[in-house]
């Protein structure tokens, strides 16, 4: 089910699984911290713990609504965005990724489109 309903008729019953693509076995992950933010308000207010990670981690992200490809943020984070993706390239971008970290409202889905 839905975290919440998603029509005013209460009628989307959940989502559509797609087979898992094939991961490579020599994918090497890369020293990413991949921030699931689908808007860019998103990340306003997080500008300590973003940081924090930002001095272990490379920060990316698909932050739909933010032209840029490096988002600033306060005077020395950045943020790699690689705004909106398709599904396999989204899915390659989590599994390059070491962490995952959610801002926002994360749990209502990725930033990608289908194609």
């Amino acid at each position: 089910m839905t975290f919440y309903p998603h029509s005013v008729d209460n009628t989307h019953a959940g989502f559509v699984v797609y087979p898992p693509p094939a991961s490579p076995s020599n994918l090497e992950r890369k020293n990413w911290a991949l921030i699931y933010a689908k808007k860019a308000n998103f990340i306003q207010n997080h500008e300590n713990i973003l940081k924090i990670i930002s001095e272990d981690f490379e920060l990316h992200g698909t932050i739909a609504d933010e032209p840029e490809e490096i988002v600033t943020i306060g005077t020395s984070i950045k943020i790699h965005n690689h705004g909106w993706l398709n599904t396999n390239d989204y899915i390659h971008l989590m599994q390059s990724s070491k962490i995952m970290i959610g801002l926002g409202f994360p749990y209502e889905g990725q930033s990608w489109k289908f194609s």
